[in-house]
């Protein structure tokens, strides 16, 4: 119909039937509605123009007939051709329209019809051929012509189907298009009727409001309350009087005052006759002083705007290039002063040795690291690894300058391990203030990976587990990896297969990583059929625990009572795995109501009650609930005279023993497209239930005085207001009238009427409060709130009070997770370490392909801990999977600082064990026994279990026979740290290489002997045993030494690293940029964020795992250290 003309209408005559104003109001609406794109999609039309009263088939078909065929979207030209044919056109015009609709595939008027046309439209609409077509088609093979249908129409007067009587219906035309007198008006007209403000400074009035409300400290607060006003009037008015103003404005006496008494306190003080402002003698003065000074919003503003006078002292902070703000003042720049005033008192002979004395290497180590971006992860994990002892020797003393591992595919051509050997050193140097570790995080970016340079939130356990294995790949000294093929268990001591795995690991990797921090586990599997077992052993490094999850699911449930009392929150505890009918019970022994009283609903967007389904199956599972908080109803008692089969209908159907009620109101359009939407239907508020029996009559009175029992305590009534001043009531016609709501017969969804069908385009017939029989045509009515009443009467905070029953503070109690004085939401780390390894049952998705049935099985898993690293680290899981989404779990998790003893978790060995020998070579003295298992053979001495005993076993290198005091007899000069390195020398020295030519700097070079670390000599001839603990001693404790803390959610939390210094043995917080010493007791407070423990073997001598470099070339040369970490350097 659009493109300028059409048959039945052309645009230029449509336009020309619209008054000027409708026609200027349409195009302005369809403009806003089409985002000036021109074309209104079919969505739009059903909802813009019919507001979904037209049924699907007739709303597709007439937007297909009036748009035109050139385009698929409807136009402004179409929209105005279809809206001037259905309320202006002609009868006949109207005909053909109905006649296009009915035969829309026909392209021209002088189509045909049959029947079969007829009868699917009908249909698919909802209605039934009517009989006065039989007089137009004689069979029903009849063809019609558009004249033929046309005088059908005229002879009936279109009233035969409803289709053809919503578009033939002069009448209810002329109704849509007349604009009775409208009582509905918004709350700036109503508000300024019963004060002395107009509608516009109403308007002002509500934008100061709601910015007083950001006064209150709880956010999103849309209420002012006491604090609130205080907060407002402290610096002008004495505590003393803030109270009686806050009485003056809250007529309800609720302790809140929302915008209607705002309105009318602010009306009255500041323009009310002299007995209102009574109530106010200041704050009609005060109120013209307060005003908002927004700095973002404002180009340019002077210090008198802002309220700055002069002479007072203004702290201006600049932001990073980030955006983030600058960190906190490092006070340690203080500390080498210190030190230096310190070591000049201390003896001359400290200084002999090759350290740099007592005083100044108990200092070291305190250096914080920057924060260059969401990087707190990786500064964290630094931190803790570089206070891993061992590892620092190893550094610190130039061991990787031997062991750079270049050649290695997987590893990081030696990156890794030098950028973090050159952090270390600055770490322990006498560098002032925090480091920044660019050099680090630019090549784990080039040489490792680029998702931890994103300044993202990332894990530090993720990062840690990275950066120890390329550390080890970088230093692995197995340059030629060897094919292993790994054999199954075949029903083999466990021992004998630990050994093969564990020797296999070491003939591919051999490094001070593997020495220090990896470990063995063993994995078994059981049929549950055949019960066999297939075992295989696996390295790890980092041991990742799972916390014990706490199965019972807390539910709150609120209750809404048939008697209008405030409704009742109760809060429940229960496990997930228990069904509904557990909560049932439990929430009706808490309430005292049967359970068939009780009645679980969910509230749509538009407040429509619906029946929970999965609340009403009682063989549903807690944990299947998504939701936490549920709804739930007082249901009538189903009267129990009634017949036996009524009460059977009543029980398979509960909506049939209750009406449900919404509240909704009418709220004027400015701009609409048609008649029918020129109202806004608004739902508010919690609906209620009425009870109903249909075999007991009751009138229309009894549903008005049931709907206003329940509704009453949120009506204001004139005895809640001490003082009329504001008129309020005054104003409001529907105090007069009894009720201050309609009641008015709806469909479920609350839009449409139940009684009128489509084509009268009715928002639900009302009836009045009479005595009268209740006509039941569904089991919804409307509760239509006349304007003033609900502006000035309905009290919407009123609705969110309840009732707060005594098990909500119980449960929560027991919810909150970081209360630690509730021992039953505390776990133990044994406990973690009990959960890991404790056998699992594997689902359908992991089924076992057992050997002996041949075929997939159902079977368990367990994991047991077979070899522990001296430096064991363990990684508590607080990022769970829980209902398809990840929640972080705070539960306090209690951990040993001293004396831990985790080899009582270690898998059980045989009775019967291999006992193995290892004969080191020449070329293996002074290197950790772990890098040397492959030299492992079978002996046939026998050892007795006293000489094992005996043995010094408190690390794998000190498994020998034999007496070990010659370790503290030899080298004990070397067992603190090498002096500090020195920037400035360095550059020194790098500057004079420059001036030298070639020849020269190579002979100098040449001429220089290497500096070797130095050796910890062994004894020649040892012997390594594996007692009945396979690789660890039974009795070894653990000590801690660091731990990493995640404070905040799991998507913007912030890691903190507390660590003890090995040379003081004092506790710090690492927090970034910031070192500050805390104490030992501190860490108790962090069981609830502890999520990375790191322990050290108790007596552990670092010596012992340090390789013998003597004699070998120096592979790599370590990066210059540089005095400004800003600078570039080319790699």
């Amino acid at each position: 119909m659009g493109g300028g003309s059409t048959k039945i209408i052309s645009y230029d005559d449509a336009a020309k039937r619209f008054f000027p104003a409708d026609f200027e109001r349409i195009e302005t609406t369809f403009r806003d509605l089409t985002s000036g794109t021109g074309e209104l999609s079919y969505t739009s039309f059903k909802r813009d123009v019919f507001a979904h009263f037209l049924p699907e088939k007739l709303a597709a078909r007439l937007y297909q007939v009036c748009t035109s065929s050139s385009r698929s979207c409807m136009s402004l030209k179409d929209l105005i051709c279809c809206l001037a044919l259905i309320y202006y056109g002609t009868s006949k015009e109207r005909m053909q329209l109905l006649y296009l609709l009915f035969a829309h595939s026909i392209s021209n008027s002088n189509g045909i019809l049959r029947w079969q046309d007829v009868e699917d439209f009908l249909s698919q609409c909802g209605d039934h051929p009517p009989e006065e077509l039989d007089t137009i088609f004689q069979n029903h093979d009849e063809i019609v012509t558009q004249e033929k249908f046309l005088l059908w129409l005229e002879s009936h007067q279109g009233h035969t189907t409803t289709i053809t009587d919503w578009l033939m219906d002069d009448q209810r035309l002329h109704e849509l298009l007349a604009s009775p007198v409208d009582r509905i008006s918004d709350q700036y007209s109503i508000l300024a009727g019963v004060t002395h403000l107009s509608d516009i400074e109403v308007k002002d009035l509500e934008k100061t409001y709601y910015y007083l409300c950001t006064y209150s400290n709880i956010s999103r607060q849309q209420q002012i309350t006491l604090e609130t006003f205080s907060n407002i009037l402290t610096p002008v008015l004495p505590p003393i009087l803030i109270p009686g103003f806050f009485d003056a404005f809250d007529e309800n006496r609720d302790g809140c005052i929302d915008f209607k008494e705002f309105v009318c306190g602010i009306s009255a003080a500041c323009r009310g006759q002299r007995l209102e402002r009574y109530k106010y003698p200041i704050f009609g003065e005060i109120i013209n002083d307060l005003r908002q000074i927004d700095f973002e919003s404002l180009d340019e503003i002077d210090c008198q705007s802002a309220g700055f006078e002069q002479n007072i002292d203004i702290l201006l902070e600049t932001r990073n290039n980030d955006l983030t703000w600058p960190e906190e003042l490092y006070t340690l720049a203080t500390r080498p002063k210190a030190i230096g005033l310190q070591s000049s008192s201390s003896s001359p002979s400290s200084n002999n040795n090759n350290s740099i004395g007592n005083v100044e290497e108990e200092g070291r180590g305190l250096i914080g690291l920057s924060n260059l971006g969401n990087t707190c992860f990786l500064n964290a994990a630094v931190q803790c690894l570089s206070h891993s002892f061992p590892l620092t020797f190893y550094f610190l003393h130039k061991y990787h300058l031997f062991e750079i591992n270049k050649d290695n595919p997987i590893g990081m051509q030696g990156n890794i391990a030098l950028r973090y050997g050159q952090l270390i050193a600055k770490l322990w140097s006498n560098v002032r203030g925090p480091l920044a570790p660019f050099e680090l995080r630019d090549s784990v970016a080039k040489f490792g990976s680029s998702r931890f340079t994103d300044f993202q939130q990332h894990d530090s356990q993720e990062f840690l587990s990275f950066l120890l294995d390329g550390l080890h790949e970088d230093l692995n000294r197995v340059h030629n990896k060897p094919y292993v093929e790994l054999k199954d268990s075949d029903n083999r001591p466990d021992e004998d297969v630990a050994y093969e795995h564990w020797d296999n690991h070491l003939a591919r990797n051999r490094s001070i990583i593997v020495d220090l921090f990896h470990g063995l586990l063993r994995s078994q599997v059981k049929c549950r059929v055949c019960e066999l077992k297939s075992v295989r052993f696996d390295p790890f490094n980092i041991l990742s625990l799972p916390l014990p999850m706490d199965t019972s699911i807390y539910i709150e449930i609120k209750l809404i009572h048939l008697n209008g009392s405030r409704p009742t929150r109760y809060g429940i505890r229960l496990d997930g795995d228990v069904t509904i009918n557990h909560l049932k019970t439990q929430l009706s022994t808490l309430s005292s109501l049967s359970i068939e009283q009780i009645g679980f609903f969910d509230i749509a967007s538009s407040s429509c009650l619906r029946r929970n389904p999965l609340m009403d199956n009682d063989y549903t599972k807690i944990k299947q609930l998504n939701i936490r908080e549920l709804l739930a109803y007082e249901l009538p008692l189903i009267d129990k005279s009634s017949k036996i089969s009524n009460d059977k209908i009543l029980s398979t159907n509960p909506s049939l023993s209750y009406i449900k009620a919404m509240h909704r109101r009418l709220e004027p359009q400015e701009r609409y497209l048609s008649p029918m939407t020129r109202h806004k239907i608004i739902f508010f508020g919690q609906p209620i239930l009425i009870p109903y029996n249909s075999e007991n009559k009751i009138t229309n009175k009894y549903i008005y005085k049931i709907v206003f029992k329940q509704l009453e305590r949120l009506l204001r009534n004139n005895n809640d207001s001490i003082n009329t001043y504001n008129h309020v009531f005054n104003g409001d016609d529907s105090v007069q009238e009894g009720y201050p709501f309609i009641l008015k017969h709806i469909n479920e969804d609350g839009k449409k009427c139940s009684v009128c069908s489509w084509n009268r385009f009715c928002l639900g017939c009302s009836f009045e409060p009479n005595n009268k029989e209740f006509n039941y045509t569904s089991d919804t009515i409307a509760i239509e709130w006349e304007a003033s009443a609900y502006y000035l009467r309905y009290l919407s905070n009123r609705e969110q009070d309840v009732e707060i029953h005594s098990s909500v503070k119980l449960t929560r109690s027991l919810n909150n997770d970081s209360n630690a004085d509730e021992l039953s939401s505390i776990v133990r780390l044994e406990d973690c370490l009990e959960s890991f390894i404790k056998w699992e049952n594997l689902d359908h998705k992991e089924m076992f392909n057992c050997k002996t049935c041949r075929k997939l099985q159902p079977a368990d898993k367990k994991l047991d801990i077979w070899k522990l690293p001296p430096c064991l680290i363990f990684h508590i899981k607080r990022f769970q999977l829980s209902n398809n989404r990840w929640i972080k779990s705070s539960r306090p998790v209690r951990f040993p600082i001293k004396s831990f003893h985790p080899s009582k978790y270690l898998g059980q060995r045989s009775s019967t064990n291999s006992l193995l020998q290892f004969h080191p070579t020449d070329d293996t003295i002074c290197t950790s026994s772990s890098s040397s298992l492959s030299s492992i053979t079978t002996t046939s001495d026998v050892i007795s279990s006293s000489s094992i005993d005996n043995m010094l076993i408190l690390s794998p290198s000190r498994l020998v026979n034999g007496n070990h005091n010659y370790l503290k007899q030899t080298n004990e000069q070397h067992k603190g740290l090498p002096p500090p390195e020195k920037i400035n020398d360095t550059i020194k020295k790098k500057k004079k290489k420059r001036f030298g030519r070639r020849r020269k700097k190579l002979e100098v070079e040449n001429s220089q002997s290497t500096l070797y670390p130095p050796r910890f000599s062994q004894m020649a001839n040892r012997t390594l045993s594996f007692g009945d603990n396979s690789f660890d001693a039974d009795n070894a404790a653990y000590n801690l030494y660091a731990l990493i803390c995640h404070y905040g959610v799991i998507g913007g939390g912030h890691y903190v690293a507390f660590i003890k210094n090995y040379t003081n043995q004092q506790w710090y917080c690492f927090n970034d940029s910031s070192c500050k010493p805390v104490s030992e007791s501190i860490l108790e407070q962090c069981s609830s964020s502890a999520y990375l423990l790191f322990y050290e073997r108790e007596s552990i001598d670092h010596r012992c795992y340090m390789p013998n470099v003597e004699g070998k070339k120096q592979l790599a040369n370590e990066f210059p250290l540089t005095g400004d970490d800003r600078w570039c350097s080319l790699m």
